[in-house]
């Protein structure tokens, strides 16, 4: 039976004994899912640059997905979907992988337009220059 889950917002974070808790962004997202086996999202992102975009994704147990980012996206294989989060192996085909757990808004907000093409193609571009 799946769950669904909707209006995830970000956690809250202490910092020298003081709760900073983020007020609600401006993007909606959902989750549909059903534990070790799929996760669905959908919602609306939106960005000064391009307004408002609708998304609805869904991914499975060994499909691709980021993880984190700095100068390169980096993304795994997910192995693991539970009740509030998502775990995403680095390097699946090698014996160094690192499991990356993913709370449910992280996951949403980083995969919510994840293209592997694109990254693939952006990381190539940008380890020219650094």
């Amino acid at each position: 039976m799946p769950m669904i889950t909707e209006n995830i917002q970000p956690k809250s974070r202490t910092r020298q004994g003081k709760v900073y808790s983020d007020e609600e962004t401006t993007n909606t997202y959902h989750a549909e899912l059903v534990p070790k086996k799929w996760i669905r999202i959908w919602g609306t992102f939106r960005n000064h640059v391009d307004g408002p975009q609708e998304f609805d994704r869904k991914f499975e147990i060994g499909d691709w997905a980021e993880y984190d980012s700095y100068n390169l996206i980096y993304d795994g294989k997910i192995v693991g979907i539970g009740k509030k989060s998502v775990v995403i192996l680095s390097y699946p085909d090698s014996n160094s992988g690192r499991r990356h757990q993913l709370d449910l808004h992280t996951f949403c907000w980083r995969n919510w337009d994840y293209d592997r093409e694109r990254i693939a193609a952006k990381n190539a571009e940008t380890s020219m220059y650094i």
